[in-house]
């Protein structure tokens, strides 16, 4: 059939239709791209509720996973390909680092929730939003100005992520500034495996040869409150404080992923003690050590773990007595790490006495006559809980060989000892 004007004008609105859409759908993904990168939440894989405490942990697990040393070609794609996946896996740390240095900040956080990027700018100007007139949005640094991508100039180089994780996982990895670490065979770099240069599109590039020995993964006074051990300091029945100990090589350290996970591991139980006992590390409830195995230490390390156990692993210390944790489920997570500890301390036998009634004070806790220039002092603690307080069992573990006769315990708001006490409130500590 004779092709009229009538088709040939349907044919090129269908192919202008086409284009049309085409490049909506280029438009709503560049947008959904753009406000993907504003996001600081979605970066972290956060909702807006997120605690200090989630966005801490969520960015020590996502920027261990994209730092650049971490970068690994695919020997089925070409080296051009490699290169642009390469610069992908650098901008996601940056990324990644970005969203951390903004909401782990409670000021930046305020301001990025309420005002977006365009906020933080303002911010950085020593110009505070709100008095500057700005309008309220939805947070979130894309909607919080009529919608869409915010265009703000907020400004996070390269240096600010490495600075992030450089305090973040301990600058002082082998000495050397930051500068040098990540261009001239700095010790921070070589944590990550590297000797010399720096990486691809962060200054350097080029092959980097491994050092031959790895720099300690524990400072002495490591921020985490995890103390390095040895065989001179290493616990034993004498040592006042409860002990969970961490077995490691730390020539594994970024080249074994269980080592990584349990370095980290070991940072955060550490650092989440530590800040219960308000940052008084005799005041921890039991302590943090690691002991890095390598090199000779390696047959001391055995000799505490046992025969088949090799590092790295986990163990606990009381009374000089080495207990490895082999339970893959608890060696998995913080919290059941640190439940297994305190839980197998209050499981120390007569740590704690169990005192119901006002007849056990003097059979059970009273009876034994004092050693000769020690006191006859007994602890009690009355509360109205059902189960021994972590805390009061880690202050007999720490006491336990200064003289007292006993500690001992009632529970349950018992109304005999409470009586007998003139107990008013709970928990109620008295010396007898």
């Amino acid at each position: 059939r004779p092709v009229g004007a009538a088709d040939s004008r349907r044919r090129q609105q269908r192919r202008s239709s086409s284009n049309t859409n085409q490049q909506r759908r280029s438009n709503q993904n560049q947008r959904m791209a753009e406000s993907s990168y504003d996001d600081y939440y979605k970066i972290l894989n956060l909702s807006k509720t997120a605690s200090q405490k989630d966005i801490k942990s969520s960015y020590r697990k996502l920027a261990l996973k994209h730092h650049p040393d971490k970068f690994k070609p695919d020997p089925k794609l070409s080296e051009k390909q490699n290169e642009e996946k390469k610069l992908k896996h650098e901008k996601k740390f940056v990324q990644i680092s970005e969203a951390y240095d903004v909401l782990s900040d409670e000021k930046k956080k305020k301001v990025y929730d309420k005002y977006g990027k365009e906020g933080l700018e303002m911010l950085e100007k020593g110009v505070d939003p709100e008095e500057a007139g700005f309008g309220h949005g939805g947070g979130g640094g894309f909607g919080g100005f009529g919608g869409g991508h915010s265009g703000g100039t907020h400004t996070f180089n390269n240096a600010d992520a490495f600075k992030i994780f450089e305090s973040m996982f301990g600058g002082g990895m082998g000495g050397g500034s930051f500068e040098s670490a990540f261009g001239g065979g700095g010790g921070f770099e070589s944590a990550f495996g590297g000797s010399g240069g720096g990486f691809g599109g962060f200054g350097g590039g080029g092959p980097r040869g491994r050092p031959q020995d790895e720099p300690p993964v524990f400072s002495k006074n490591d921020p985490s409150g995890v103390v390095p051990l040895g065989s001179a300091k290493f616990p034993d029945s004498k040592s006042k404080h409860a002990w969970l100990i961490f077995f490691y090589d730390k020539n594994m350290a970024q080249r074994d992923a269980t080592t990584e996970q349990y370095i980290s591991q070991a940072k955060q139980l550490s650092e989440a003690v530590l800040k219960k006992a308000q940052n008084k590390k005799n005041g921890m409830i039991f302590k943090v050590g690691a002991v890095d195995c390598s090199g000779d230490t390696m047959k001391f390390c055995k000799s505490k773990l046992g025969k088949g156990v090799d590092p790295p692993a986990f163990a606990t210390v009381f009374n000089g007595d080495v207990r490895v944790i082999d339970d893959n489920d608890t060696l998995r997570s913080v919290k059941k790490l640190h439940d297994h500890t305190t839980e197998a301390l209050l499981g120390i036998e007569n740590l704690i006495v169990n005192v119901n009634s006002v007849q056990h004070i003097q059979s059970r806790m009273l009876a034994s006559s004092p050693p000769p220039g020690k006191t006859s002092v007994a602890i009690l603690l009355l509360t109205d809980k059902y189960e021994t307080s972590p805390l009061y069992g880690s202050l007999a573990y720490r006491h336990r060989r200064d003289g007292f006769a006993a500690f001992g315990e009632s529970r349950a708001a018992n109304l005999q000892m409470a009586k007998k006490f003139g107990v008013k409130k709970y928990p109620h500590l008295v010396a007898l």
